[in-house]
C-alpha cells in the first residue's frame, strides 16, 4: 500500500525570517493577486523581476508541489502558481500572504 503524498512546506526556521522579508518586498510592489480554482496569479511592478525569480527559487525548494510560471513584459511580472487538489489550502496560504497587512 503506498503512502498518500504529504504537502507541507519545509522551510527552515532559520530560512523563514529572509522568505517573509522577500514576501514583504513583492506584496510591495504587487499590481494584482487572483486565485481561480487551482491556479493563483500575482502581476508585480517589472522593476522586481530578479525578486521574483529569487521567489520562485526559493519556494520550488520548501513546496516542491507548487508549479510556476513567470512571464515578463515593459508592464509586469506576471507569475502564476498551480497546486494540486490536495494542496490548495496551502494555495490559499500562499495568497492570503500576498493580501493586505493590516
Amino acid at each position: 500500500m503506498t503512502e498518500p503524498t504529504r504537502y507541507t512546506c519545509t522551510v527552515t526556521p532559520g530560512e523563514a525570517p529572509d522568505r517573509i522579508e522577500q514576501v514583504r518586498a513583492l506584496t510591495d510592489g504587487l499590481l494584482s493577486r487572483e486565485r481561480d480554482g487551482q491556479q493563483l496569479r500575482l502581476r508585480f511592478d517589472p522593476s522586481l523581476a530578479t525578486v521574483v525569480e529569487a521567489f520562485v527559487r526559493d519556494e520550488s525548494r520548501c513546496c516542491s508541489f507548487y508549479e510556476f510560471d513567470l512571464e515578463r513584459t515593459e508592464q509586469a511580472v506576471e507569475l502564476r502558481v498551480w497546486a494540486p487538489p490536495e494542496a490548495q489550502e496551502l494555495l490559499g496560504r500562499l495568497h492570503d500572504a500576498f493580501g493586505p497587512r493590516g
